[in-house]
Parts: C-alpha cells; sequence; structure tokens
C-alpha cells in the first residue's frame, strides 16, 4: 500500500490571484494563496498607480493607469499560466506578451471580463521575472487592465505529501533490525 501511494501522480492545484482597488497606488502588489506569492513589481515606463477597480493596469498616455506599458510577474513556486481575465478594455488594439526565458505567451484577444485561456501554457520557474509587456496601444488614451490570472501549482517529484510514508517505511526497517539485533543475546 505504501509504494502505491508513491506511484501516485502529485496534482496540480489551481490558483486565481484578484486585482483591483485593493491595489490601486502600490508600486508592489502582492498576493498570497495556498503557500505561493505572486509579486507584480517594476511598473514602467513611468507611473503613479499599478492598479485600480478593474485590476493590473497597461495603458497608452491617457488611459486609467497613464504611460504604463509594461511589469514584471513572480512567483515564490513553480507553476504554470493558466489563463486571466479582463477587468477593462477600452483599446481598438493591442498585444501582451508574458515572457520567462525562452518561454513567451503573446495574447491579442481581448474583451470586457472575458476569461481568455494563454497561448502557451508554460511552466514559469520559482523567483524568476516574468516580463509582461503591453504594446500596439490604440488608441493611444486607452487602457488594458487584468483583473485575475490563474496559475496551476507544479508539483514537485518528491512532494512532502510522500516524507511520511518513506520515514514511516524507514523507521519499522529500523525497529525490525534493532528487535533482532537484541533478540539474538537472549536465546543463546
Amino acid at each position: 500500500m505504501g509504494l502505491n501511494l508513491l506511484s501516485q501522480p502529485a496534482q496540480a492545484i489551481n490558483i486565481t490571484y484578484l486585482f483591483g482597488s485593493g491595489d490601486n497606488g502600490l508600486t508592489t502588489v502582492t498576493k498570497s494563496i495556498d503557500g505561493i506569492t505572486l509579486t507584480a513589481s517594476n511598473f514602467s515606463p513611468t507611473s503613479t498607480t499599478s492598479a485600480d477597480i478593474d485590476g493590473l493596469c497597461f495603458a497608452g498616455t491617457g488611459g486609467f493607469c497613464p504611460n504604463l506599458t509594461s511589469f514584471n510577474l513572480s512567483f515564490s513556486a513553480p507553476v504554470q499560466l493558466i489563463s486571466y481575465t479582463t477587468g477593462y478594455f477600452s483599446l481598438n488594439t493591442a498585444t501582451l506578451t508574458f515572457t520567462q526565458g525562452a518561454n513567451s505567451s503573446v495574447q491579442t484577444s481581448f474583451a470586457n471580463g472575458t476569461t481568455t485561456n494563454f497561448t502557451n501554457q508554460f511552466n514559469v520557474a520559482a523567483n524568476q521575472p516574468i516580463n509582461v509587456i503591453s504594446t500596439n496601444l490604440s488608441p493611444s488614451d486607452s487602457s488594458l487592465q487584468i483583473s485575475q490570472l490563474t496559475v496551476d501549482s507544479v508539483p514537485v517529484p518528491w512532494e512532502t505529501d510522500a516524507l511520511p510514508v518513506i520515514g514511516s517505511t524507514v523507521l519499522f526497517g529500523v525497529g525490525l533490525w534493532t528487535k533482532r539485533k537484541f533478540a539474538k543475546p537472549l536465546q543463546k
């Protein structure tokens, strides 16, 4: 039975981070769910706010978050990008690119309040920045906001759920060895 438990695949946990008015004016947005912390930072090129009631901002020269075209995301543990929800979209055209190392996902389809799966649901390394860049903002006084970001935790091969089974098995073996070792002198 113990070996059967070890052979079961670890399950990913679906986590959805919400962004909104509580993040208004922050230069770094931090959210922790199920022990995994998301950090949104380095909002640029210039911005006095990172979010409003509709989520994390991208905007041209006159949108809700003026001149905000990029930021970084990072997670405290490995995750896989799954989907995002658009909080507000007032653009005719836009492109969002999520990049970490050689992995990237380019998003070009947006609608208010719509959840969209990433075009490439790639795995993200822990504590490594994901560059999120908005291009082709048109018209220049428009805004695009992300109200939710959903990821799956990436299971670790030796997940902590298996450690008690392994520890119990080792202790059982040590106990049997100890019992046999000390039982031999008594039989003579």
